[in-house]
């Protein structure tokens, strides 16, 4: 039975980073190697949390909830651990894969995005060999170039 990459809807992710250089990285990253997937940038906590759960928001955008979250733990106004304990207890959010982006692979830093339920966690820059790991532990699709890409799936390149 041979499946119909095709057929599967294309969905965005959500990036929350704080910082305006390891945003830049992340994208020009992504860009480099052909991700299609729509990118939201939200640069604090409370930007991430309104297009997640704002009502507005949820009824004036066409497209569904991203199917993954990238959220850094440094955020102005709302730091990350705090935007990803409402990710995780909204009934709306809680099933979007969430992985944590930490400046250090320090274990107490890893240990602490778990304990949150962080559902993966990078380490900085963000990367796309990066997400595409993650993504493919996590059963995400992502589209790369006119390609499909999905959990099992291997990268040509």
């Amino acid at each position: 039975c041979e499946l119909d990459l095709a057929a599967v809807p294309m969905q965005d992710i959500l990036l929350v980073e704080g910082n305006l250089q390891d945003a830049r990285t992340a994208l020009q990253s992504f860009k480099v190697h052909g991700l299609v997937n729509g990118i939201h940038l939200a640069s604090e906590g409370p930007e991430a949390l309104d297009f997640l759960l704002s009502r507005e928001a949820l009824a004036t955008r066409s497209e569904a909830q991203p199917s993954l979250i990238l959220l850094s733990l440094v955020l102005p106004i709302i730091g990350g651990l705090e935007v990803l304990r409402i990710i995780k207890a909204d009934p709306r959010t809680r099933h979007i894969p969430v992985v944590v982006l930490i400046s250090s692979a320090s274990d107490l830093d890893i240990q602490t995005a778990m304990k949150f339920q962080a559902d993966a966690v990078i380490e900085k820059p963000a990367t796309f060999h990066k997400l595409l790991l993650a993504a493919k532990r996590l059963g995400v699709s992502l589209s790369h170039e006119k390609h499909r890409l999905s959990a099992g799936d291997r990268l040509a390149r």
